[in-house]
């Protein structure tokens, strides 16, 4: 059995719609810049805290490590590992 397809009017959305739709994008664009802000706040927050941390240490602390071979060796190794990477260097 064939069935007869017959065209499908699809009317536009009331005008209201449109006013609607754009206060909720706003709305969303506004609380997608504010978990922006947040995200850089936290990361500022870590940074610093890593900066006081690594600034309160004492400096003499690693220059035992640093006069021993192997010492020396682990630092070199170290910096390669958990440094920048050689094209950004």
């Amino acid at each position: 059995m064939i069935e007869e397809i017959r065209p499908v009017r699809v009317e536009p959305p009331p005008w209201w719609w449109w006013i609607r739709r754009s206060v909720e994008l706003k709305r969303q664009q506004e609380m997608i810049e504010r978990v922006r802000q947040l995200e850089a706040a936290t990361r500022l927050r870590a940074a610093m805290a890593t900066v006081s941390t690594v600034a309160a240490e004492p400096v003499d602390r690693s220059l035992p490590d640093l006069q021993s071979r192997g010492g020396l060796r682990r630092a070199i190794l170290l910096r390669e590992i958990l440094g920048p990477p050689v094209g950004l260097r």
